[in-house]
Formats: structure tokens, sequence, C-alpha cells
């Protein structure tokens, strides 16, 4: 009875801990995408690329980076706790990874191989791993390596660039003109199963998946010039989203998947647009007299919180799902812990993620 009396008790902890959530939720109504912040590379008259931040709603930019060389195409880890980019070295002919802290300290150089053009990071979701795309004079390549630089590989049968990978991990998305036109492509994350997802007499670029993995943004010139598009992560329900006669260029989703930030041309130069996932309300976000281009949205994450009545836990947790979906706007993970007393029972919120 006594066993029984402490797991109804727990139940009764675990409702009221979820029923605290969704409140706080609904009571604030928020739009994970309208809090969020975009990472993107500004480009001076000088050429000198450097990464700055702006909130979704166009308030608080802030530089980031501030040294010589171009610094380009910035990716946030999934816990946005850092940014990988590329820097541009030797007169151009070098470009290589770097990383560095959310805040733009602590810049770590990950590849230093000369006279080839390592570009265009994406973190596995794990953020354990960094995807990224490497020219040489005669190839475009994808590479792999491990978060730090270390245990760099090559995809040896693929050949294309602007890798991304899926939310679930178990896939990337990338161009190839293997064919002879750029378009996009789909493999395995051991780089088996490649799969063509378009097939236009046209130019393809820039894949990014949405947040839930259903989905799948590009820039496309397939009808005069290049605008963006969605389509079905199979290929299918292909659907123009802008329509305008400038360029319009390197989508990125919302972490809820309420949003598509891109950059556009639409202003005799290049400016940081958001708009609605369906193409709906496209608003412009900055306003610099410089080029500002290759917008990448920061995740939502929030750090682990406990809440326990006693010590001595289970090494081994027992996890389940909360909340598998609420409506395409959060992922809610709980850790369940059960003590080696019943009196002893801990409820851990690991994230809550767009």
């Amino acid at each position: 009875m006594k066993a029984k009396h402490y797991l109804m008790l727990a139940i009764m902890l675990l409702i009221l801990i979820c029923s605290y959530i969704y409140k706080k939720i609904s009571k604030e109504s928020f739009s994970l995408s309208s809090r969020g912040m975009i990472a993107f590379s500004n480009t001076p008259a000088n050429d000198n690329n450097e990464i700055y931040l702006i909130n979704a709603d166009g308030s608080g930019l802030q530089r980031l980076t501030n040294h010589q060389g171009r610094d380009c195409a910035p990716a946030w880890s999934p816990d946005a706790a850092k940014i990988a980019f590329y820097v541009h070295y030797d007169n151009l002919n070098t470009w290589s990874i770097h990383v560095m802290d959310a805040d733009g300290s602590n810049i770590q150089r990950l590849t230093e191989k000369i006279g080839v053009r390592d570009h265009s990071p994406s973190w596995s979701p794990d953020g354990k791993q960094i995807v990224f795309s490497r020219g040489t004079s005669d190839s475009a390549e994808i590479w792999r390596m491990n978060a730090d630089g270390s245990n760099l590989r090559k995809y040896d049968s693929v050949i294309g660039g602007g890798p991304e990978w899926s939310p679930d991990g178990t896939r990337i998305t990338f161009h190839s003109n293997r064919d002879g036109n750029s378009e996009i492509y789909v493999m395995n994350a051991d780089d088996s199963n490649q799969r063509r997802l378009t097939n236009n007499n046209a130019d393809e670029w820039w894949p990014s998946w949405s947040p839930d993995g259903s989905q799948i943004v590009l820039q496309s010139n397939r009808d005069g010039n290049y605008e963006i598009y969605k389509m079905n992560s199979d290929g299918t329900n292909q659907t123009r989203l802008t329509n305008n006669p400038a360029e319009d260029a390197e989508p990125d989703w919302s972490p809820d998947g309420e949003k598509i930030a891109f950059s556009s041309f639409r202003d005799g130069k290049f400016e940081i647009y958001v708009m609605n996932s369906d193409g709906s309300n496209q608003t412009r976000l900055t306003n610099l007299s410089e080029h500002n281009i290759q917008p990448d949205w920061r995740p939502i994450s929030i750090d682990t919180t406990d809440v326990d009545n006693g010590n001595s836990l289970d090494s081994s947790p027992k996890s389940f799902e909360l909340f598998q979906t609420y409506p395409n706007r959060f992922n809610v993970i709980t850790t369940k812990r059960y003590a080696k007393q019943p009196s002893i029972v801990s409820i851990r919120i690991i994230r809550i993620k767009g």
C-alpha cells in the first residue's frame, strides 16, 4: 500500500508540473520565432565580412566578430552555445572552418588545409560532429569531423556542397551538379542511399530542413531568377514562396517551423528578411549600408531543471515522452528517475526545443 501511495504522489506531482508548463506556455502565448535570434554575415565595402546577431523582430543588432578576414556562413550549435563559421585566408585561396562561443569569444580554427575552400558548416543534432563543404580546383566535396576538429574524413562517394544534417541525425541534404545543373539531394548520414529530390532545368541550392524533418526549403532559379521554394522531404509538393524580380536566397527555418529567414536583393543590396512558412508577411529585418547574407536561426533550448524531494537517484533513468509534439512548436522530453527508496522521486525536464 505504501508503494502505491508513493507512486500516486509521484504521478500527481508529474501532472502538476506538466500543467504548470502548459499554463505558462499558454499564458505567455509566445511564438519562438518572434522571440528568437538570427546570426548572419555582413559584407562591407572592404569585403571584411563579420558575423552579426539580430533579434527576429529586427531589434538588438550586435556584432560578434572583429578581425581581418571574411567571416561567413554562421551556424549555431544545437545547444546554442557555439557558432561555427568559415574564414577566408591567403587572398581567398584558403577557407577554413572555425568555431566560437555564442558571444564571439574563444575563436578556434578547426581546419587548416592550404589551398582548399572549406565552407558551409552544419552541426549534427547531438552537437558532436560538423559536416561541411570542401571545394578544390577540380571537385566539390562533403566532409565531416568531430566538433573539436578531430577525426576529419571525406564522404568519398559524394559530389556536392551545402550539406545540412536532418533534425533526427539520420540524413543529410545537399546540392550537387553531378547530373549537369545543381539539384537537391538527400542521403543517409553514412552517405548511403543518395537520392535526387529535384529535377528541373535550373540551379537549386542551399537546402534547409524544417524542425520536424518533414519539409525542406531551398533557393531555385527555375522561374527565371532565384526564389525561395519548399517541398516535402521526399521531394513532393514543391511550392514557390517568394515572387519578385530580385534574388531571394539562403533560406533557414525558425526553430518552431513557423517562419523562414532568407536574404533578398529586392532593396538594391542583400538584406535579411523573415516570412511565414507559407510565404506570407515578408518582413525586412536589417537595414545596413552593406550586404547582409547567410541567416541562421538560433535554436531554442532550456537548461536541465530538476525537481527533487531527495537524493541518491538511480544511475540509470527511465525515459518517456511527455509531449511528442505541441502544435509544431515544442518537443518536451522528460526523464523520470526512480530512487532506490520509493519516497525519493526526481522528475527532470531536459529540453524545450522548437
